[in-house]
């Protein structure tokens, strides 16, 4: 298990920054189940901060980025969900 930090997060949505390809390839594992990536609680709100206080973003990216995660968020939920719900059954 990975515990990622905004830093790496927004390595995803950003071309320009250095060890892109590091932060991707940990989604890629974790995407192909090869090993599975833990989010602080403050993710979302870290990322979010980064997305609209740096003025090189453009709308865009801040869209995308917010999009994808509240995508993570969601699947993150879900994977909570199922593990509490096979311990209760």
């Amino acid at each position: 298990m990975i515990i990622i930090d905004a830093s790496v997060a927004i390595k995803w949505i950003n071309y320009g920054k250095e060890d892109r390809e590091t932060a991707l390839l940990l989604y890629e594992k974790h995407i192909q189940k090869e090993d599975s990536i833990s989010i602080p609680v403050f993710l979302f709100l870290e990322v979010a901060n980064v997305l609209v206080t740096k003025p090189h973003y453009s709308e865009e990216s801040i869209e995308n980025g917010l999009n994808l995660f509240l995508l993570l968020i969601f699947l993150y939920i879900k994977k909570q969900m199922m593990i509490f719900l096979k311990q209760q059954y």
